[in-house]
C-alpha cells in the first residue's frame, strides 16, 4: 500500500483492475492535497479474499469508519465491501463505476474499439494487461493534461480471476441487487465522455438509497488526468469527503 499524510487515515482509495493496483495513485494525490489518504493495494485473486484483505488493512492500518474512494472496479469493490462491512464506512464515493447491468456492459467494447485506429484495433488482444491499460487510459480520456504515467504493479492471474466473478455477478443480476442494500451515503462520480456509459452509472445512482450522481462535463474515465474537469473534480470530491467525516 501506499500512504499519504499523516495518520489516522480516514479515507481510503481502491483501484482499478481488477490486478492493476497503483492504478489510482493520481486520484489519491488529489485528495491528499486536503485530507491523509491510504491507498491500499488487493492481491487476492477472488472476490471473497479482496474484501477480507481490505478489511484486514483498513482495520490495521485506518481509522474506520472510512470515507472509501473506489476508481472503476475499484468501485464494484467499494460497493462490495460496503454491504458486507457497514460499519467500516461512513461513505462511499463512486468514481467512473463500471455498469452492474448487462445492456450497459454491451457497450463498452464497442466504443472503444470505435475510438482506436485500425492497427490498434488488430493488435490489442495480443498486448500485456499494463499495455492494455496505457492504451485504455489514452482512448478513455477527453483531453488528457501531459502526465506522467503512474507504477502500475499489473496482475493478469488477479485481473482474470476476480473479473471472472464479478462478470458472472453482473449476468446473474446480483450486482444491482448488493447495490440495493447499501445503506450509506454513496456520491458517484462520472464523466460524460467516460466509454462506460452514463446511463449505467445513472442505473446505478438509483438503486442505491441515499445516493446521488455527479456528472462531471468533457471528461473520460480518468477525471483526475483530465484538463477540463480536474478542478471541479476535486472541488467537489472535497465537499463530498468533508461533509461525511
Amino acid at each position: 500500500m501506499r500512504t499519504y499524510g499523516s495518520p489516522p487515515y480516514r479515507i481510503a482509495v481502491l483501484h482499478d483492475g481488477p490486478g492493476a493496483a497503483g492504478s489510482a495513485a493520481g486520484l489519491a494525490r488529489g485528495i491528499a492535497t486536503f485530507a491523509s489518504v491510504l491507498e491500499p493495494f488487493q492481491c487476492a485473486d477472488s472476490i471473497r479474499g479482496q474484501i477480507t484483505e481490505l478489511r484486514d488493512q483498513l482495520v490495521t492500518h485506518a481509522a474506520p469508519p472510512l470515507v472509501i474512494a473506489g476508481w472503476s472496479w475499484g468501485a464494484m469493490l467499494a460497493c462490495l465491501f460496503a454491504t458486507e462491512h457497514p460499519p467500516m464506512v461512513a461513505k462511499l464515493i463512486l468514481v467512473a463505476v463500471p455498469p452492474f447491468d448487462e445492456e450497459n456492459a454491451a457497450r463498452i467494447t464497442p466504443e472503444r474499439l470505435r475510438r482506436l485506429s485500425e492497427s490498434e484495433r488488430r493488435s490489442v488482444a495480443a498486448l500485456p494487461l499494463l499495455e492494455v491499460a496505457r492504451l485504455f487510459e489514452r482512448i478513455d480520456s477527453f483531453d488528457a493534461v501531459p502526465h506522467d504515467p503512474d507504477e502500475i504493479h499489473a496482475d493478469a492471474t488477479i485481473h482474470d480471476r476476480v473479473w471472472g466473478e464479478a462478470a458472472e455477478l453482473r449476468r446473474s443480476g446480483d450486482l444491482l441487487r448488493i447495490a440495493a442494500a447499501i445503506t450509506c451515503p454513496v456520491t458517484i462520480f462520472h464523466g460524460d465522455s467516460d466509454p462506460h456509459p452514463l446511463d449505467g452509472a445513472r442505473l446505478v445512482a438509483s438503486t442505491i438509497r441515499n445516493a446521488k450522481l455527479v456528472t462531471l462535463e468533457r471528461c473520460g474515465h480518468t477525471p483526475w488526468i483530465e484538463r477540463h474537469a480536474r478542478d471541479p473534480f476535486f472541488r467537489a470530491l472535497r465537499a463530498e469527503t468533508e461533509s461525511a467525516l
